[in-house]
């Protein structure tokens, strides 16, 4: 298991992201599953950093063995949520259908304050996301 706090500001997503790609990597994923790794981090990162709440920190904890990455980001939030009254929410739906793309379970929770936690697993068949996998073989039956 690993876990990793981070204060919740936009240059601290590329802490998570790069521990992410690494963990990723020694795990003796392929290229494109690290990257699909990737993309899914970038996207839920920006995701809790762009809700009506301004959160105090991140945290991440990852699980995994040989055919599975299991991922859980919190917006941990201050004692007392203040409204940053931001127009540019990011919509949990939307989120959720973009990583539904990159991996196999995924469940975004959110609130009045927006979206607070964000939990998908990401399979491996072959060192290759079987979300990636299952999208490429519907695209070439049409």
């Amino acid at each position: 298991m690993l876990e990793l706090t981070v204060p919740a500001v936009r240059d601290m997503s590329l802490v998570i992201r790069m521990t992410l790609s690494g963990l990723s990597c020694s795990l003796g994923f392929d290229l494109d599953a690290v990257d699909a790794v990737r993309i899914a981090s970038d996207e839920t990162c920006f995701c809790l950093l762009n809700q009506a709440s301004v959160p105090e920190k991140i945290a991440l904890s990852c699980d995994w063995d040989a055919e599975r990455l299991a991922m859980k980001f919190d917006a941990v939030r201050f004692a007392d949520p203040c409204y940053k009254g931001c127009s540019d929410t990011h919509d949990p739906v939307l989120a959720k259908s973009i990583l539904e793309s990159l991996a196999d379970d995924v469940e975004v929770l959110y609130d009045l304050w927006g979206v607070y936690s964000v939990r998908m697993v990401m399979r491996f068949k072959g060192g290759v996301p079987a979300a990636s996998k299952n999208k490429d073989a519907a695209e070439a039956k049409r």
